[in-house]
């Protein structure tokens, strides 16, 4: 994001991140083409897929399906920092007819 907090798409870093993602993909064979949240949700509670990464909001679906979860850092990049995740987003949607 930049200063005005827009997205910023067209950065080196960015170019980065998804070549990461696409050589993850292509070299392990990780993921699933047309994989959506409740695909990769649904395969780690049927332990058919040994992490995922969720954030909170999930937590408690896992321990109801008698799950022992653990918590851990976001996977580490090939510079040696860590991944980050940028969705802790809070919005509101007001409907004009109300």
């Amino acid at each position: 994001m930049d200063a005005d907090y827009n997205p910023t798409l067209n950065t080196p870093e960015m170019v980065k991140a998804l070549t990461f993602a696409k050589d993850v993909t292509a070299t392990y064979e990780v993921g699933l083409s047309g994989m959506d949240y409740d695909t990769e949700d649904g395969m780690f509670k049927e332990g058919k897929a040994g992490m995922i990464l969720m954030g909170a909001w999930a937590w408690s679906s896992y321990k109801e399906a008698g799950m022992d979860i653990g918590i851990a850092p976001g996977p580490e990049l090939p510079d040696g920092g860590r991944m980050t995740f940028y969705s802790s987003t809070k919005g509101y949607s007001i409907s004009k007819h109300s």
